[in-house]
């Protein structure tokens, strides 16, 4: 087989769903902040909220030098069984220096600088279900099919187009590679009258009454946050700060789909769908901070995170592999077998790469922070961004209508983009530490985030797309608990941190109306040691 080619076009290859995992955050950083529940932005003091809170940096009044890194074990549980699926990576979550330069006494008390590498987001999971229905995917692929146009702008592709040697490559007009690969599978029919006459419209696998489905994937990944800040210390009652932050996006997902079909009790046959999918890229955001001091023992923060822009690169593989019985032109049943997988008019395998923009939504943080006795520190914060403002850009920049305004179909009802699939999300977090001695402290703390997905959200695959993937997962809210331990002697520290966290999702083979979603039961457990410096 030839080496792979790549396809760039505006073929319908972007989802919201890419979207959606750009705009969400794990909870991680030290192991001080991780154990507190991240509710620091207005008590400050640690490398982690060099982004949440950029004033935070500000408290410094000595140099910090601080690694932390530990493991990560994903556990999903899908509905459609009692299996348990886990996953356990090790990971370097954060490195970060501050300097801090004492200015006297003038009414800059201090002015500091910070560097922070953290990991925002860790991709971490595998899981495999199975179950039985109804419904199949065939039906989907039928249906992009019909929503196709052909060379003369009629609607419904015709079977000439996807018979083409450069079926995948052709651009007058695009032609779905799922539609292609599905009718040199068998898994799609034309639909013809009784004079044999067909007028754009297609069928799924046919005859059939019941399907066998099983899903299996893995996923990894990260996406890396290098934060750059500036702070300062007014005559120690407020503290002002300013972050500018590169973001580094490493995502893969390997994923296969097998469905088997039956007509009553006589077995058809059935196929497995391969995809390999990641996205690749980099963005740039910037956030402001302040925190006020009203008392001695009482702090308020305030933090506002600019939108985030993403430049990114999608690259997809997929085959189709099957073995099925059809109907020959003589009423025979025949069994059919092979693979298929997209490939240029000269037969070289082919894969796409797809280069667009997103950016997300700003964000608002507003904190409060108290100290008593200096031996107990409490945190508390909210958290706010509406997720509908994301927008979706082609690479040049220009906004893709029908991804963030969504499409409207024949009735009239509107569906599928940004605007009606996302939401607000709200955070809240709660957390302490208290000092049992000058160098041994406890921690602890809670987190509760909304989903911004709206139950009602789905993949909308376009008819021309060159996405092979018709599978996505509509996370609900999430919660955390997180523990900890503190020992500093002389300039050193070492803290360690336990955080449990726990959210459900409803996952889709494939969208159809009739198809129930797939519960699954997601739960981390991370473990975190963090060493550090202070001088």
């Amino acid at each position: 087989m030839a080496a792979a080619l790549l396809l760039s076009s505006a073929a319908g290859a972007q989802t919201i769903y890419e979207a959606a995992g750009l705009i969400d955050s794990d909870l991680n950083g030290t192991a001080r902040y991780v154990g507190m529940g991240g509710a620091m932005n207005a008590l400050g003091g640690d490398v982690s909220v060099m982004r949440s809170n950029p004033a935070g940096i500000g408290l410094y009044r000595s140099n910090d030098l601080v690694f932390s890194f530990g493991t990560n074990t994903a556990s999903t549980s899908p509905g459609t069984g009692n299996d348990k699926f886990r996953k356990t990576s090790f990971s370097f979550d954060n490195a970060a220096f501050v300097y801090a330069f004492d200015m006297g006494k003038s009414p800059v008390r201090f002015l500091n600088f910070g560097f922070n590498y953290n990991k925002r987001r860790n991709f971490n999971r595998q899981w495999r279900g199975n179950w039985s229905d109804g419904t199949t995917q065939t039906d989907l692929i039928a249906s992009m099919a019909s929503s196709g146009i052909t060379a003369d702008g009629l609607p419904g592709y015709d079977p000439e187009q996807f018979e083409a040697a450069d079926a995948f490559v052709t651009a007058n007009p695009y032609v779905g590679w799922l539609p292609i690969m599905g009718y040199a599978a068998y898994l799609i029919n034309p639909v013809t009258d009784q004079a044999g006459n067909f007028d754009g419209m297609w069928e799924g696998y046919y005859p059939a009454d019941s399907f066998d489905h099983v899903y299996d994937m893995q996923e990894s990944g990260w996406i890396n946050d290098y934060d750059f800040n500036v702070s300062l210390n007014v005559y120690d009652r407020v503290y002002l700060g300013m972050t500018l932050t590169a973001i580094d996006v490493k995502y893969q997902k390997s994923s296969t789909y097998t469905e088997e079909i039956y007509d009553g009790r006589y077995y058809q046959g059935g196929y497995d769908l391969m995809n390999t999918f990641s996205t690749s890229g980099s963005g740039l955001g910037f956030s402001i901070g302040i925190i006020a001091r009203l008392t001695d023992n009482l702090r308020l923060g305030f933090s506002f995170a600019t939108p985030t822009i993403y430049w990114l690169r999608d690259y997809q593989e997929s085959t189709l592999s099957y073995n099925v019985d059809v109907m020959d032109e003589n009423g025979q049943w025949v069994a059919r077998r092979g693979a298929i997988s997209p490939e240029d008019e000269y037969r070289n395998f082919m894969g796409y790469e797809y280069n667009y923009r997103v950016r997300t939504p700003w964000k608002v943080n507003v904190s409060l922070g108290a100290t008593l006795l200096s031996r107990l520190a409490i945190g508390a914060e909210y958290e706010y961004q509406n997720a509908a403002k994301t927008s979706i850009m082609y690479e040049d920049g220009i906004n893709i209508d029908v991804l963030n305004d969504g499409y409207t179909d024949e009735d009239g009802i509107l569906f599928g983009g940004v605007r009606q699939s996302f939401g607000a999300q709200h955070v809240a977090k709660v957390g302490g530490e208290f000092r049992v001695t000058p160098s041994f402290s406890v921690r602890a703390g809670f987190n509760y985030v909304t989903s911004f997905m709206e139950a009602t959200a789905f993949k909308y695959m376009e008819a021309s797309s060159a996405r092979t993937d018709t599978e996505y997962e509509n996370v609900r809210d999430r919660w955390s608990v997180s523990a900890g331990l503190g020992y500093s002697k002389n300039h050193f520290y070492f803290d360690l941190a336990y955080q449990f966290m726990k959210y459900n999702s409803d996952f889709y083979p494939y969208d159809n109306v009739n198809i129930p979603a797939i519960g699954l039961q997601n739960r981390e457990h991370q473990a975190l040691l963090s060493v550090g410096f202070r001088f």
